[in-house]
């Protein structure tokens, strides 16, 4: 059963938003203290706002069908985890009239909330997938440092220990079976090397 974890509107969250969506808990998320962070949320998790935003097992359920959400449980069974084992969310939470992707500034305007999540849970590790969610925990860096520069690569926030990764789908569209199993190893190491596994 995953736990409820809902952050309310605020003043600051952009008028044409709808939709919050916190992610979702797993039920172990608290002993192993690990939290992913991808870009935003998916429309299919957020189609019915009034049913879905305290439901987050509809959350889960509608990740694990999504590609990124396949790379992600390769990952974690990988390293024997599930998605029990994590506190999943993104950087930007919302929904845009219209489905429209988040701009620059919506991402910047919901930097609070994923900043009061992470203080909040207190992860021992962060598992941060693309660009957007690498720019929204390192927005001073991210401005000379692209994406592909620093994937796989291990970088602190708050001295919480981060591994940085390509989004799922795009590791799926871009990566060979052989390179994904590759950073399904590292994500691995980088939960061992911080008592997650």
């Amino acid at each position: 059963m995953l736990e409820e974890c809902v952050y309310p509107y605020t003043s600051r969250c952009p008028k044409d938003v709808h939709s919050f969506s916190p992610g979702f808990k797993g039920e172990r998320a608290d002993k192993t203290k690990f939290m992913v962070v991808a870009n935003r949320a998916d429309q299919r998790v957020l189609k019915e706002p009034e049913q879905l935003v305290f439901n987050q097992n509809l959350h889960k359920v509608a990740l694990m069908k999504s590609r990124t959400g396949i790379i992600l449980a390769r990952m974690l069974q990988h390293s024997g985890l599930d998605y029990e084992d994590i506190y999943f969310t993104n950087a930007f939470k919302c929904l845009l009239s219209d489905s429209r992707e988040p701009s620059n500034r919506h991402y910047r305007q919901c930097a609070f909330n994923l900043a009061r999540q992470i203080q909040d849970f207190d992860p021992k590790a962060i598992l941060v997938l693309g660009y957007q969610a690498y720019k929204a925990m390192f927005p001073k860096e991210a401005k000379w440092v692209s994406l592909e520069e620093v994937a796989e690569s291990e970088k602190t926030y708050n001295s919480i220990p981060c591994l940085i990764l390509n989004h799922p789908a795009k590791m799926m569209n871009t990566q060979s079976l052989r390179k994904r199993k590759s950073v399904y190893e590292r994500v691995s190491q980088f939960l061992w090397k911080n008592n997650i596994i």
